[in-house]
């Protein structure tokens, strides 16, 4: 399966875009990704993994355990930003084990206005 059909699907992709996405996404070589037939766990290479998780809202009452056995396939650290204005998501990682790490000012922008983001490590 193509990973974009998750990134850019009608039911995901709107409540997450930030204004300066491009309309095609480049996917950094050496990515995982774990499918579960109701969304996609991404994970992109770094000195830590970086975890993008795209669940379609009606299976997110599932979502914990879909993340929680996708991150036990990983070895070593993972992190994720999460723009403040997106609470739940800080909640939903919260649960699943990631701690704060640090804030990052001024990192997302949505609708003409800018955010700090959360590093979340786990």
């Amino acid at each position: 399966m193509n990973p974009k059909y998750w990134i850019y699907h009608p039911d995901i992709y709107p409540e997450t875009k930030d204004d300066r996405n491009p309309d095609d996404i480049e996917i950094p070589e050496g990515c995982i990704f774990h499918y579960y037939g109701v969304g996609m766990i991404g994970y992109v290479p770094g000195k830590r993994m970086s975890v993008h998780i795209h669940i379609l809202p009606k299976y997110r009452k599932d979502a914990k355990q879909i993340a929680l056995d996708s991150l036990s396939k990983i070895d070593g650290e993972v992190e994720t930003i999460i723009p403040v204005c997106f609470k739940h998501i800080k909640i939903f990682a919260l649960r699943c084990g990631f701690k704060v790490e640090k804030i990052i000012k001024n990192d997302y922008l949505r609708n003409g206005r800018w955010y700090d983001s959360t590093l979340m490590v786990r």
